[in-house]
């Protein structure tokens, strides 16, 4: 290849099939974004996945003539026309814009030994473009790239939407459109794609020089197939290695789907996401229900100022509780107040029940204790979840292993909550939690956000895609297995830990292990009750050989838990009686 572009100073590259694959088909990706239309607008309930993919295809085939390559936009307006879909047209076309742009975004595979032969001739010099025949807008390249990490690897793209020429058709337009926006001449230029037709035979009639690029990426995830969820959280699993946390994306595609249901089952209409852990929740949640939720089904989400001072001040003053009294009249449900946080110890829910002296119900990412308060307050993990009785869900232990990374994870652009006055609220961002939001969390949600919708546009209704033993895996692996830069990270969360509830009384950096020694039966047998401070001893290690040592043990432990059967529920329940379904 070099031989033949030595001389160039232009190199056009495909986009599909040569600079990225797809690990399921195109037509997977179309039919998955009609089921996910069809489950989205009530005008569809009644329409089958197979017809609203045959209609689009007929829609594309009708404006053959009318364009070279025939915008999305126009196939998803007239899809909404021929359907009499009560939405906006810009509404609709964003909606089926963004569903598509996910489903591609969580298939494509970066071309990696290409790419690095890109890396190399742009150090030689050479401008190197897109060329690419696809529907697709600019924009959605533009998210493709920077999903992908090389955003800025290419000088430009040329999608043949954009500008209604392709490759394929009409004497090669959109390679004439290319030439003439770069200003080059056609001996400068090299073309190099997988397709015989359009990326070879056709760049040669524009003139341009050109290298057939052999597909080398064959392993394609069938959609269709039974073992699509295995197979397609293997590649995900894949894609995240070397990320920081991206893995947690699956935690809380559980999480959001679950909290949905159970909402739906309880008959709420208005859901309270409590702060400062609520503000991702929410925003998660809120694009759920924005993009794979009819309307009928929807429901209301707001977001409650509340903390741990404002509870305790509202229950020993009359005039703080009355002020909290009026402002949390806005989250009442019928007879109740639900509320949606991290969980733990619930302490929040139980003070609003009993300032408010209303119903409550709790859904949490997970419990660590029940209070037996004699009346009606449902509180639940739906991760993990333990009862006052003492229950406990499956693959408890190993599934709380990271309890304090999610409440980071969950953080909020924003102070925690001093008081409640007027029905505002007076907060205090300390200035170690500004610098980590800003300088670790803010950019890490965005990132988990993504991957969660990916999830959600090809899991959403697949009833494997619950799985609570991959999930307590991943989590036990995460915890047990950091690379240096999580490490960096987990110890600067640790450093600029912060407990607002005493508002400067305490210092920063003060998470500190569990001193109470366990019993010999409990290293013995149930050695996962203490993974959550022994995972947290990796951080402290200062030498190379210290971490030599502690993969070994930490590779050692993983094997013992796999072989006390802590991964397998039927195995776990021969050892733990008190197992409960999640």
């Amino acid at each position: 290849m070099s031989i033949k572009i030595k001389d160039k100073k232009v190199i056009l590259v495909d986009y599909f099939d040569t600079s990225v694959y797809r690990c399921v088909s195109s037509n997977a990706v179309l039919m998955r974004w009609a089921e996910l239309i069809g489950q989205k607008f009530d005008e569809l309930k009644d329409v089958s996945a197979e017809e609203i993919f045959k209609k689009r295809a007929e829609i594309k085939y009708n404006h053959r003539n009318d364009f070279d390559e025939v915008p999305i936009y126009v196939i998803y307006e007239d899809l909404r026309k021929e359907y009499k879909i009560s939405c906006t047209s810009s509404n609709f076309c964003k909606l089926c814009l963004e569903i598509e742009e996910y489903l591609e975004m969580a298939v494509q595979i970066k071309n990696e030994s290409l790419i690095n032969w890109i890396k190399h001739q742009k150090e030689q010099g050479k401008k190197v473009y897109i060329v690419s025949d696809s529907h697709f807008p600019l924009s959605s390249y533009n998210k493709f790239l920077k999903k992908l990490g090389i955003d800025d690897l290419f000088d430009g793209v040329f999608a043949s939407a954009e500008v209604n020429a392709t490759k394929r058709r009409d004497g090669a337009r959109l390679y004439h459109h290319v030439l003439q926006e770069l200003d080059v001449p056609k001996d400068d230029v090299i073309m190099i794609g997988d397709n015989a037709d359009s990326d070879l035979q056709m760049s040669k009639i524009a003139g341009i020089g050109a290298i057939l690029y052999k597909r080398k990426f064959k392993n394609i995830i069938n959609y269709s197939n039974d073992n699509f969820f295995k197979q397609f959280i293997k590649h995900k699993l894949q894609s995240w290695k070397g990320t920081l946390y991206f893995e947690y994306a699956y935690m809380f595609f559980i999480f959001i789907s679950r909290l949905h249901e159970e909402c739906l089952k309880d008959g709420v209409k208005k859901l309270s996401f409590l702060s400062r852990d609520g503000y991702f929740l929410k925003k998660l949640f809120d694009k759920y229900q924005e993009l794979f939720i009819p309307q009928d089904k929807k429901i209301e989400s707001l977001y409650c100022y509340n903390s741990r001072l404002v509870n305790k001040n509202a229950m020993e003053d009359g005039t703080s509780r009355a002020h909290f009294v009026d402002y949390m009249k806005e989250f009442i449900d019928g007879d109740h107040i639900n509320v949606v946080d991290c969980g733990w110890n619930n302490s929040s829910q139980q003070n609003i029940q009993n300032i408010m002296k209303i119903k409550t119900r709790g859904y949490y990412i997970g419990t660590f204790s029940k209070e037996n308060l004699g009346f009606p307050c449902k509180r639940e993990g739906l991760i993990y979840d333990i009862e006052s009785n003492g229950d406990i869900s499956d693959y408890y232990w190993l599934l709380r292993t990271n309890f304090t990374l999610i409440e980071q994870l969950c953080g909020a652009p924003e102070g925690s909550v001093c008081d409640i006055k007027n029905k505002k609220p007076i907060q205090h961002w300390q200035q170690q939690e500004k610098y980590i939001y800003k300088k670790w969390i803010a950019g890490l949600q965005e990132n988990i956000a993504d991957e969660f919708l990916q999830l959600c546009a090809w899991l959403k209704n697949n009833e494997n895609a619950i799985d609570y033993e991959l999930l307590a895996k991943i989590n036990v692996k995460s915890g047990l297995f950091a690379d240096e830069r999580r490490l960096q990270f987990l110890n600067e969360l640790s450093e600029n830990y912060f407990d607002n509830f005493s508002f400067g009384k305490n210092t920063t950096g003060n998470i500190s292990f569990r001193k109470a020694k366990p019993s010999l039966r409990d290293r013995l047998i149930y050695p996962e009750k203490r993974l959550s401070i022994l995972v947290k001893k990796q951080r402290g290690i200062k030498t190379k050989f210290g971490m030599f040592f502690y993969k070994i043990w930490a590779n050692l432990f993983y094997f013992k838990l796999t072989l006390l059967g802590k991964f397998n529920k039927k195995k776990q329940n021969n050892h733990c009686k008190n197992t409960k379904k999640a």
